[in-house]
């Protein structure tokens, strides 16, 4: 059995900076929650699946989080 870590790369390097910047203890409950079935963390790599999926409404992509920097002096 191959671990997440190794399966979901990218997620997990995600992972690993939301602790680094709020806290494993909160990142972790938030994990574990959608686990257990509560629409808060859902990711999706390589064909793995972990959490519960948000309502259609209320989706995220991944584009969406991306900020982009305003170059100065063009």
């Amino acid at each position: 059995m191959t671990s997440l870590r190794q399966s979901m790369p990218q997620v997990t390097a995600f992972i690993d900076e939301l602790r680094h910047v709020f806290g494993r203890e909160h990142i972790d409950a938030q994990i574990l929650a959608g686990i257990n079935g509560k629409p808060v963390f859902h990711a999706v790599e390589n064909g793995h699946e972990v959490g519960t999926p948000l309502e259609p409404r209320e989706r995220v992509s991944g584009k969406d989080l991306v900020l982009e920097s305003i170059r100065r002096n063009k």
